[in-house]
């Protein structure tokens, strides 16, 4: 009987010390859960809650994220923070370029005209030639194409007739001296080859009413035009032209010009390499004494175009 006395209260005891131990481990996990949960609820809490609105930003308060870079954007925010209507931009592209297709369209009717009327006056001068325009010696439009003392028509055959001189032939070599033609190429000449006379060359019409044909030098002595024709010496390209007076003429050309030097100066040296080689070209001998001259044609290699005219 003792025994089962112990054992009961043996078993009481354990189930004791079982309920105790239990109720211990019952109150740590507990516990244990209540210290965990606040971190997790804080956690959520922290994520789950909205954080407040930031405040509006004010006008005189821009945030550096919202400056627009351009120029543009910056005036219209600028206008609109005076309250001032923004005005429509003109177009201004094709204003201008209806001006500029105006522009064009003037010029070319302008040309159109101006092409127009040289070619009425071409034609005009080809059956109106007035030889009393002496400054070109071409078909000009002069305003006055009758005679100034009789107040008659002009026949351009008065000037060009039977008196003209035409020179048919030349002499053609290299000058092999060069001291006879290289100091006229010179950029500033010496004393000795300054001219005495200056000229100046003009093209004329090859339609001209010469009188003779087939002809190298023409000289006309009632205009006192002498004529050149540069595309009978084919591709010989001449450079300069120069005309000294020869004979008795020497001594009629110092008293005209005055000149008492020891060395004969010559009359012309005249620039003749910009002149086109196929074309006709004449100056004025008007005041130049009569009398004998050498005419010369050079170049810098020494090739030489040489004649004999009369001053009448």
């Amino acid at each position: 009987m003792k025994r089962f006395s112990q054992r009961i209260i043996f078993v009481l005891g354990f189930c004791f010390l079982f309920s105790v131990n239990s109720a211990f481990a019952q109150k740590n996990k507990n516990e244990t859960e209540v210290e965990s949960k606040p971190v997790e609820t804080k956690v959520e809490t922290k994520t789950e809650t909205p954080s407040p609105p930031s405040p509006p930003p004010t006008r005189d308060e821009s945030p550096p994220s919202y400056e627009a870079p351009q120029s543009e954007p910056t005036q219209n925010s600028r206008s609109s923070d005076n309250d001032t209507p923004t005005s429509t931009p003109i177009n201004t592209t094709g204003i201008r370029n209806e001006a500029q297709q105006k522009g064009r369209r003037d010029q070319q009717r302008q040309e159109i005209e101006r092409r127009r009327k040289e070619e009425e006056r071409r034609n005009k001068n080809k059956d109106d030639y007035n030889p009393l325009c002496p400054e070109k010696y071409s078909y000009e439009n002069c305003d006055d194409v009758t005679d100034t003392y009789n107040n008659t028509p002009v026949d351009p055959l008065v000037y060009f007739n039977g008196n003209d001189i035409a020179i048919l032939a030349y002499q053609s070599y290299v000058e092999n001296d060069s001291n006879n033609y290289l100091p006229y190429f010179d950029n500033i000449l010496s004393p000795q080859y300054v001219p005495l006379h200056s000229v100046f060359l003009t093209e004329v019409s090859r339609d001209l009413p010469f009188t003779h044909t087939n002809w190298i030098f023409y000289y006309e002595p009632d205009l006192d035009n002498f004529f050149i024709d540069f595309a009978r010496f084919g591709q010989l390209k001449l450079e300069r032209l120069v005309m000294t007076p020869i004979g008795k003429t020497i001594k009629a050309v110092r008293k005209e010009y005055n000149y008492n030097g020891t060395e004969m100066r010559p009359l012309l040296v005249e620039d003749i390499s910009n002149l086109m080689q196929d074309k006709i070209y004449s100056f004025s001998l008007s005041g130049v004494p009569k009398g004998f001259y050498e005419l010369k044609l050079i170049n810098r290699d020494g090739d030489t175009v040489k004649s004999q005219i009369e001053v009448k």
